[in-house]
């Protein structure tokens, strides 16, 4: 069976902790894979790290492509997850994976591919990498464990769910810049009948202290509150069947890209 999995990362600045990122992920999955990456506009170096990882994946044995999409704005975390999962579609992959420029992936060697073998065994959850400061029950399903969250969503930081679900729902829902989107998406995931969890150990974040701190900080938080009204009737409208689960895909005002890259290894 074929278990090549499309790796879908939003970049916004902070090359330094996508370094990190990229190193640390290359090194933790023995998987074949395909790596999708949308830009947002970054002005620091990370283009031109980017482009560099075309050559760099060259020698990678288990990437089967690589697309590197370069935005002329910042389309927000939504949008850019969106065009994410837009591109993957043309390869039809069974697994789908997320995962944000600031995890560190020391923690779980093999992460990907347990988490396939759990899907495999359990087709309706969706699991990932716990980076959340809080520990979740182990639970056994069809003799694989996992860390099982009965409520909530899970952190699109490091998820990996199955192409069926995404049939099932559809793309993510844009809240401003940054936020919710993955609230949304995993809350329409539970009306459609998916469970979810973490692996059993704990990931590492790359993104928190220092990092999160001052103008970034405030940003994030001022984003969040601004649409929490508008993600609550949202979340309403699904659990009463009054809205579509599905989404169809968006990105608004989305214009043509800078530049992209499409290398198939």
């Amino acid at each position: 069976m074929d278990k090549t999995c499309s790796i879908m990362c939003v970049t916004y600045n902070r090359v330094h902790l996508t370094k990190k990122t990229f190193e640390s992920l290359f090194k933790s999955i023995h998987t074949p894979f395909r790596l999708i990456i949308v830009d947002n506009n970054s002005t620091d170096n990370t283009e031109d790290f980017l482009f560099e990882l075309k050559e760099t994946l060259k020698n990678n044995t288990l990437c089967k492509s690589y697309d590197a999409h370069f935005n002329v704005e910042n389309y927000g975390i939504g949008g850019g997850r969106n065009q994410c999962l837009k591109i993957a579609n043309k390869y039809n992959d069974k697994y789908l994976s997320t995962i944000d420029n600031d995890v560190d992936f020391s923690n779980n060697n093999n992460w990907l591919e347990d988490c396939i073998d759990f899907i495999d065994a359990n087709p309706k959850f969706s699991i990932g990498i716990n980076l959340e400061e809080v520990n979740y029950p182990i639970k056994e399903f069809n003799h694989k464990k996992i860390a099982f969250k009965d409520k909530g969503n899970l952190g699109t930081a490091c998820t990996v769910f199955s192409r069926k679900m995404h049939e099932d729902i559809g793309f993510f829902l844009k809240f401003g810049k940054y936020g919710l989107e993955d609230s949304n998406f995993f809350l329409r995931s539970r009306v459609a009948g998916y469970q979810m969890g973490y692996l059993p150990t704990p990931g590492i974040h790359l993104g928190k202290g220092n990092e999160d701190i001052g103008e970034y900080r405030e940003f994030k938080t001022n984003e969040q509150k601004k649409h929490m009204q508008d993600f609550i009737k949202e979340c309403n409208l699904y659990s009463t069947r009054r809205k579509s689960i599905k989404l169809p895909y968006s990105c608004p005002d989305e214009k043509e890209p800078k530049k992209t890259i499409c290398e198939i290894y």
